[in-house]
């Protein structure tokens, strides 16, 4: 299905017929939310602050575009329509700041029901596309479609991220955002560590090393997240974790997603590390792998090389780990269904 923006009299033209399917209706009720007289769009979400719903000002998701516009990947003044794909679902505030950018910008949408591999099917070129991990990992020989793939929704692993430096027809960006923010507030490129954040963006750190968002055009005050954060700048961070998987094990403080970076070196299969409560160190370091029980060894010379203070001694085998849709691994649930 194919909506074009294009027009001057800012309507969407689509061939949507009464009885399609759920998804195609989900995308025509947002364009019509959107074009209603209501300045505020209602969304769900699980994030920053535990809200089950937020109310999101029209004006601010306006004001989100016009910030990402300038640095919009190259995408600038292009001779024909930026065409892009909505392969998410609208419960995404990606899906629903692509039909807003499109919608601004003018841009061709072309949309498809939401899979977990977009590109089987299509024999269509696009020049931009937002895409979750899962998305792209079954994508990697049809990649070639796209000029430049816009990855969030979920951390990207090693290995992926890895394989897609070896494409060179393809740019790959690392979002990062929330539905608070209207999406990403910050970039990073696929071979660089660190986010840069949008113009009209800046940030800092709190007490706990938290990220803090400051942005007059897109909220009504500071923004505080529990991700742990490395400060460059006010414009430059690097995500180091998450502030609610920090692990405390005998004093000592460990961030499980800077471990795992470490450990995706010389462990191949999918895995997570989190803990298990222990009488003597309080929490015990737990190495959660998935598949059936084989030999994991991790080298001794390995811990004084990579800087790691303390062993992983405990190690379990989980035959499927639980996922969110966007790939998410639901590390709480598998722990908690452990023990």
């Amino acid at each position: 299905m194919w909506l074009n923006f294009t027009k001057k009299n800012n309507q969407f033209y689509c061939n949507f017929y009464k009885n399609e399917d759920y998804w195609k209706k989900e995308i025509i009720s947002f364009i019509k939310e959107w074009y209603n007289k209501n300045e505020f769009i209602y969304v769900s979400t699980s994030g920053t602050i535990n809200k089950k719903q937020l109310v999101l000002k029209k004006k601010y998701m306006v004001n989100s575009v016009k910030m990402t516009k300038n640095f919009f990947f190259g995408l600038k003044k292009p001779i024909k329509p930026i065409k892009t794909l909505l392969c998410l679902p609208l419960n995404y505030i990606a899906s629903k700041m692509l039909l807003v950018r499109a919608i601004i910008l003018k841009w061709k949408v072309f949309c498809i029901k939401p899979s977990s591999n977009p590109l089987k099917e299509l024999n269509i070129n696009f020049d931009f596309v937002p895409m979750i991990p899962i998305q792209v990992r079954n994508s990697i020989s049809n990649l070639h479609k796209i000029k430049i793939i816009l990855i969030g929704g979920a951390p990207i692993s090693n290995d992926l991220e890895e394989e897609l430096k070896k494409n060179k027809n393809t740019k790959f960006y690392i979002s990062y955002g929330m539905t608070e923010t209207m999406g990403h507030i910050a970039i990073r490129k696929i071979n660089e560590k660190c986010y840069k954040t949008l113009s009209g963006i800046s940030i800092n750190r709190d007490k706990r090393g938290c990220l803090i968002v400051y942005s007059k055009k897109i909220l009504e005050k500071p923004l505080y997240t529990n991700d742990l954060i490395k400060l460059y700048s006010k414009k430059k961070f690097e995500w180091l974790g998450r502030y609610d998987n920090v692990i405390n094990s005998g004093g000592i403080k460990i961030i499980p997603e800077e471990l795992e970076k470490k450990l995706s070196k010389i462990i191949f299969l999918p895995f997570f590390i989190s803990y298990v409560k222990d009488k003597i160190l309080g929490q015990k370091i737990t190495l959660f792998v998935e598949g059936n029980k084989t030999d994991i060894n991790i080298p001794d010379s390995f811990y004084k090389e990579e800087n790691i203070p303390l062993k992983i001694k405990n190690i379990v085998f989980i035959e499927k780990f639980l996922k969110t849709n966007s790939g998410k691994i639901k590390r709480n649930n598998i722990v908690n269904k452990y023990i």
